[in-house]
Order: C-alpha cells, then structure tokens, then sequence
C-alpha cells in the first residue's frame, strides 16, 4: 500500500501533541492537584503505548485498531472513576470527549469502509481540547490552593 503524505499541519499536530503531554505532566505535578496529576499520567501512558504500537505511517486507521480502542475505553474509565470520586466540570467534559473517541471506533467498527484519514479525525480530534481542558483543571487548583493560602 503506498504510503500517502500527510499536510504539514498535521504533522505539527501530531508530533507537538506528546511533548504538550509532557509538559503538562509537569505543570500537574507543579501547580494541580492529585486529581490533575493522574490525568497527566493517564494521558502520558495513553500517548506513549499508542506511539509504542504504531503500526507503520501510512497504514495505520485503515481498519479498526484494537488497541488503540482499547488504550482510549481504558483512558475513558480513568477519566469516569476519577470524575466519579472528584466531580469537577472541567473533568467530566474530559470524560465526555474521551467518550466521544471511544466512540470514532465504534463507528470504524459498524463501517469498516470509513476511509482511514476520517479514522484518524475522529481519533485524534479530542487530543489538544483535552489537554486545554487539563490545563483549566491545573490553573483552578492553582489558583484556590492560592486563594487558600492567602487567608
């Protein structure tokens, strides 16, 4: 199958989304909470066993990945026990997008036609919204553990 090139701005989004990771693995431990803290991991571990079972470029999301599936439902139940135990809106609409992506599967499973790049959309369009909303949760926590201290 010939390997077919992707426009530049997906490249950038694809190769600045783990080190955004990263970094925001940073600002939990620096500024969140516990609860921002496991998000980061989550989404550290989630991104890293994904890149891990890359299939080759060009290849990948043109059938059904199972453990991509698998790697964004285990993300998803992270996301609902967490929200369960420490209800914050910021990570319920987590939650709800993760959800979402579960979701792109589903649809890649009911037509197994779909072409690939639409897969892919629908697998990698939640990815920055959930780091944006990551970062809420971390300048929240901030920012009353600030507001607390000032008392």
């Amino acid at each position: 199958m010939a390997q077919r090139a992707m426009p530049a701005w997906t490249i950038w989004y694809v190769d600045c989304f783990a080190p955004l990771v990263s970094v925001s693995l940073l600002l939990a431990w620096r500024w969140g909470g516990p609860t921002e803290l496991l998000v980061a991991l989550i989404y550290l571990i989630g991104t890293d066993l994904q890149k891990a079972v890359a299939r080759t470029a060009g290849v990948r999301f043109v059938h059904f990945e199972p453990i991509v599936a698998t790697i964004d439902i285990a993300a998803f139940l992270g996301l609902v026990i967490l929200a369960y135990r420490r209800p914050r809106v910021w990570l319920l609409c987590s939650a709800a997008l993760q959800f979402l992506a579960c979701l792109g599967h589903v649809a890649k499973l009911l037509q197994p036609g779909m072409p690939a790049l639409v897969y892919e959309i629908l697998m990698g369009s939640t990815g920055y919204p959930l780091l944006v909303l990551l970062w809420i949760g971390i300048a929240m926590h901030h920012r009353a553990r600030r507001g607390r201290s000032a008392c």
